[in-house]
């Protein structure tokens, strides 16, 4: 705060001189020491009116900080310390055009001053934004016909996509702490992959053009408590077309194993996959359709040798009630193969999840930019397993679709391949540092049904990128 006095003279000590000197006939003595007297009551009233805009400026009245601080700088144009709350406020209203304009005479005044360099920047950025807004609006409201309905065309407008960004990235990795029902404790897990031995994943996404956008995604994935060391690695890399609200995509899917689990010798296998992406984005939801099913293509019973035969299914949907608050909704298949075509047998697992969640987003009060999401999940993981079945090919042989078995559909057990269910409750915090970068951490407990053999608790930690 600007403290009460910065000079010792009284305007009433100059005033009484100008009196004195008037009585004595020497009228330009008398008028130095009046304006004197009003140069001095000036500079007291600024101090005045800027402390008193300072009070309504901790109680968030901006406008009538705004007020006293006009004022305190008209009394005395030389108090920089009001030209630059003057400036910061109209940058917190969005007056952007007065608050460069302010900030720009402060740093004439002096050119390092460090109050108005934090702002002045995202003031430019912010009012060049504006007046583009305004030059849209202006030129969409010429296009308007004095017939049409002025709502139909704002309804037209809220239907455009939103905009993506040029650059998105992440990358995370998680900690595995399973708790065992057999000896009664927890302890560290680790899962052997491609370089480090803990779950793992880079996500990359790139827009050069409105109309197009790539993403890969890589790493050793983290397939839930229940399912074994199935992938060594596992890579997609997708190309998607967008027209409109519409999108549509292509992509393949590369799989990686390298254990001994499944033949009771270390062997390396791979799986490629094409897949199809389609979606729609609206203004308030979003919607995705991921294929990647078995038949493109399709290990049968002409393959020969070990083989390693994935699918990945799924649909994401997310709603979006306003800025602040999400709902988002996951519904997905992932199957895993291992053929012995040579043996005539096959070993198959599978992760079924059924998940939804929300999410609440918070705004920085003076750039309006995010920079706190908080997310909680549940989601039902249905896992699957069926060993060492010697009808491989059959349709329905306990193997895939929810281990759905044509043989023991009247037989009492008519999904046969289903091995547990996992209960995951998660809770994940992202923090944005700026505008471009992110950290994130998420808590994952998942709760397994009593004829398994253990829980887990699974700690995430990334980051990312946005540009």
């Amino acid at each position: 705060m600007l403290p009460c006095a910065l000079s010792g003279q009284d305007p009433a000590i100059h005033n009484q001189r100008g009196v004195e000197y008037g009585n004595q006939k020497e009228f330009e003595k008398a008028i130095l020491e009046f304006d004197k007297a009003l140069e001095q009551y000036n500079k007291n009233s600024a101090r005045v009116y800027h402390n008193k805009g300072w009070v309504f400026e901790q109680e968030n009245k901006f406008d009538d900080a705004i007020k006293n601080y006009e004022e305190a700088t008209r009394r005395n144009p030389a108090q920089i310390v009001s030209f630059e709350r003057l400036g910061y406020m109209y940058y917190r209203i969005g007056k952007y055009d007065s608050a460069v304009e302010v900030g720009e005479h402060v740093l004439k005044m002096d050119p390092k001053n460090q109050s108005v360099i934090a702002w002045l920047p995202d003031a430019y950025a912010k009012r060049l934004h504006q007046r583009k807004a305004q030059e849209v609006a202006k030129q969409e409201s010429a296009t308007i016909s004095p017939l049409e309905d002025p709502c139909k065309h704002l309804q037209k407008k809220k239907e455009e996509p939103p905009k993506r960004p040029l650059f998105f990235g992440t990358y995370d990795f998680v900690l595995r702490f399973p708790y065992y029902f057999s000896d009664d404790e927890g302890r560290y897990q680790g899962d052997p992959g491609l370089g480090v031995n803990v779950p793992n994943e880079l996500y990359l996404n790139y827009s050069p053009f409105k109309m197009l956008e790539f993403d890969v995604k890589a790493g050793n994935p983290y397939l839930g408590t229940l399912l074994p060391n199935l992938l060594d690695f596992s890579e997609t890399f997708q190309m998607i077309y967008h027209l409109g609200l519409y999108y549509l995509g292509i992509g393949i899917m590369i799989n990686h194993y390298y254990d001994e689990f499944n033949y009771g010798e270390l062997t390396k296998l791979y799986d490629y996959k094409v897949g199809l992406i389609f979606g729609a984005v609206r203004d308030n939801y979003s919607n995705r359709f991921i294929f990647y099913p078995r038949e493109l293509p399709h290990d049968g019973k002409h393959s020969s040798g070990k083989t390693l035969d994935v699918d990945y299914i799924a649909y994401e949907f997310r709603y979006f009630f306003d800025r602040y608050l999400t709902f988002h909704l996951l519904l997905s298949m992932h199957d895993f193969y291992f053929f012995d075509h040579d043996a005539g047998y096959s070993n198959y697992w599978g992760l079924y999840k059924i998940g939804f969640g929300l999410s609440l987003t918070q705004y920085d009060s003076a750039t309006d930019r995010k920079f706190l999401v908080i997310t909680v999940d549940f989601t039902l993981n249905i896992y699957l397993k069926n060993l060492e079945n010697d009808e491989p090919y059959r349709f329905f042989n306990g193997q895939g679709w929810y281990g759905a078995d044509a043989d023991s559909w009247f037989a009492g057990n008519p999904f046969s391949g289903f091995y547990g269910a996992g209960h995951v409750f998660s809770l994940k915090v992202e923090e944005w540092i700026n505008k471009n970068f992110f950290l994130y951490q998420k808590i994952i407990f998942e709760l397994a049904d009593a004829e398994t053999d253990h829980h887990e608790l699974a700690i995430l930690l990334g980051g990312g990128t946005s540009w």
